[in-house]
């Protein structure tokens, strides 16, 4: 215990070690201490340091260890992965005289029975249990599985409505989302979803002949690997403990160094920057994107042939019967080619195989269904011409060779359903205000010292 009351005197300013020193040692040898001690001491070195260090000093030490304590805690906190599938259920062929909203009913219906049928205790206890999931091991092993089962399908599991842009279908996309801390396990328990939902409607199509009885269902989007974390959100995290270590550091240096008015003030400020930032960031509009992966074998045309002018030229035509529909306004469409060629985003990726040719494509709009489309759109555009060039110029006749899919242009990844934006990063934007609030309201509310008269 004298060896860490030791190093805990070290804490002290050095005019008080050089003043007591000798006499602290001394007294420490005459003694024996305990734990109370050691406390004691510790204790007023750091309160001696804060007492003797300005206002500046405290707030950057207690900025940093907020920090600090943050990113320890999100390192602690353990990495949930979130992997999705789009389906979409439309209604079969309805017999004559049928009117589209009994249609839209009797789908509604089908996709509530399909959900009760595979969020079922019976049917989420088997995929939990299934050997190569072996899902929430460490809880099995504690709690019950009824209520594993319960937070799995209240917390863990989501399925949400997608709306088609600009589509007077009754058909109905619809989003499986599945979150674990295992990003493959995620993927594969989203798949079990989605082949459960599939055998579950056809089951449903054997029981009933009737026509029109059952809706068919299809997979637009296949489950995705995520690549990187949900949550934590690292950025997020680090500037609550970055304001959370400024307010400590204002309060603690406006006690120790200043009025109590004059924090009050302070802090303030800081409230007025946060709330300012926030307003104007409310003022941009919200940017989604959506990225689609294609590969390009030996086989395929360069990507800049792919979607040349002409390509581009066809989807800005394309879009002109989207305008009005679908929340899209003609101000917000791509006027013409060249600026949609400013707006695309190609990236090259690194592909396994060194043969072939592996790049996103990714676009950026205010609308996040909008986005998607035009991805889709410009797929759709390069593969007929891919088709084209393949066959000389006609199109492709079903039953004609065609190169393998080896040598051919594949899309690894559809477009995406970009269901969060990707920009303005509003909290960061007010967090950035508060921080900047709180320095400036520290800076010119700092202590003067006053010249002496002449």
């Amino acid at each position: 215990m004298r060896r860490l009351i030791r190093l805990a005197s070290r804490l002290y300013p050095a005019a008080w070690r050089a003043r007591y020193g000798a006499e602290f040692a001394a007294l420490l040898e005459d003694v024996k201490p305990g734990g109370g001690n050691f406390w004691d001491v510790l204790r007023g070195a750091v309160t001696m340091q804060m007492t003797a260090w300005n206002f500046g000093k405290i707030t950057v030490l207690c900025a940093v260890a907020g920090v600090m304590v943050a990113g320890a805690l999100a390192y602690m906190t353990p990495a949930e992965y979130v992997s999705t599938a789009v389906l979409r259920i439309a209604p079969a062929v309805p017999p004559d005289g049928t009117a589209p909203a009994d249609a839209r009913a009797r789908m509604a219906q089908q996709l509530q029975h399909l959900q009760q049928e595979i969020l079922s205790r019976s049917s989420l206890s088997e995929i939990i249990q299934l050997p190569r999931l072996d899902l929430y091991k460490k809880d099995r092993a504690q709690l019950p599985l009824e209520d594993i089962v319960q937070g799995m399908r209240n917390q863990a599991i989501r399925i949400r409505p997608v709306s088609p842009i600009g589509s007077d279908s009754p058909a109905q996309a619809f989003a499986i989302s599945y979150t674990y801390p295992n990003k493959f396990k995620a993927q594969a328990v989203v798949r079990e979803l989605v082949v459960r939902f599939t055998e579950q409607n056809v089951i449903q199509h054997a029981d009933n002949t009737s026509a029109g009885a059952v809706a068919n269902l299809e997979v637009l989007d296949p489950a995705n690997l995520p690549d990187k974390p949900n949550s934590p959100n690292w950025p997020q995290i680090l500037i609550w403990g970055l304001i959370a270590g400024l307010l400590v550091g204002l309060a603690t240096a406006s006690v120790l160094t200043q009025p109590a008015v004059r924090t009050l003030k302070i802090v303030t400020s800081g409230i007025a920057g946060f709330v300012v930032v926030a307003a104007v960031s409310l003022l941009i509009p919200s940017q989604y994107v959506s990225t689609a992966v294609l590969r390009a074998g030996p086989g395929a045309l360069p990507i800049e042939q792919l979607l040349d002018s002409d390509v581009l030229a066809r989807v800005v035509a394309a879009q002109t019967d989207r305008v009005g529909s679908g929340g899209l306004s003609e101000g917000r469409a791509v006027q013409s080619a060249e600026e949609l060629r400013q707006r695309l985003v190609i990236r090259a990726l690194n592909p396994p195989d060194p043969g072939a040719r592996v790049f996103a494509i990714s676009f950026q709009s205010t609308n996040p269904a909008w986005a998607q489309w035009v991805v889709r759109e410009l797929i759709g555009q390069a593969m007929q011409k891919q088709v084209l060039a393949i066959n000389g110029g006609k199109p492709w006749v079903p039953g004609t060779l065609v190169p393998p899919p080896a040598l051919a242009l594949q899309v690894l990844d559809p477009a995406s359903d970009p269901t969060r934006p990707s920009g303005p990063h509003r909290f960061a934007f007010a967090s950035a205000g508060l921080v900047a609030g709180l320095i400036l309201g520290a800076w010119f509310l700092r202590p003067r010292s006053s010249a002496a008269p002449a």
